[in-house]
């Protein structure tokens, strides 16, 4: 019970093709912000119901993505690193058209590409291990 007293519970909900970097950003800030050592991101999308149907851009598909985030490599995982470019002009659509950012983030980290770059709206999500 004290170890639950001394976690902070967030969620937040936001659309579009940059859920998951904003999500990422968020525990970022959680890790500065408030000294914590973990935090915990979950992500996870559910079919469109029929009635929202025509609101929706592209095909959903249900999926849920968890990964810890920690302040620094404690046991076994992969040093992580993150930044924010600007995309050239003519170049904002995703190297991924129908996938979903934290997915291919999660294919990324467990593949043996060193960088992969996430082009979402205007700006590129780039991570680096």
């Amino acid at each position: 019970i004290s170890s639950l007293k001394k976690m902070c519970i967030r969620d937040s909900l936001a659309g579009g093709e940059a859920t998951f970097g904003c999500g990422f950003l968020d525990a970022l800030g959680l890790l500065g912000e408030r000294g914590d050592t973990h935090v915990l991101l979950l992500m996870a999308d559910e079919i469109v119901p029929p009635v929202f149907e025509g609101l929706v851009e592209e095909m959903r598909i249900p999926f849920a993505v968890g990964v810890m985030l920690s302040r620094a490599l404690e046991g076994p995982g992969v040093p992580v690193s993150f930044d924010f470019i600007p995309a050239p002009p003519g170049e904002a659509e995703s190297r991924f058209p129908h996938a979903v950012q934290a997915l291919d983030f999660v294919r990324w980290l467990a593949g043996p590409e060193r960088t992969f770059v996430s082009d979402r709206g205007e700006k590129r999500w780039m991570w680096s291990k």
